[in-house]
């Protein structure tokens, strides 16, 4: 066998596994870059939002 009809046999095979882009995607909405503004990020970050308590009593 030679390497070329070695690497269409190899090929043929290949073809036989499904991917990503051949097979219905079930991610909910799917996976997307989304916009989020530095503010929302840095307001997050911001300790009380994590706990209830105020600063001078942690």
């Amino acid at each position: 066998m030679s390497e070329s009809e070695l690497e269409d046999k190899i090929y043929q095979i290949a073809k036989k596994n499904a991917d990503f882009y051949s097979m219905k995607p079930l991610l909910g909405a799917g996976s997307y870059r989304h916009f989020i503004p530095e503010a929302v990020k840095f307001l997050l970050q911001r300790e009380e939002f994590w706990t209830c308590y105020t600063p001078y009593q942690s």
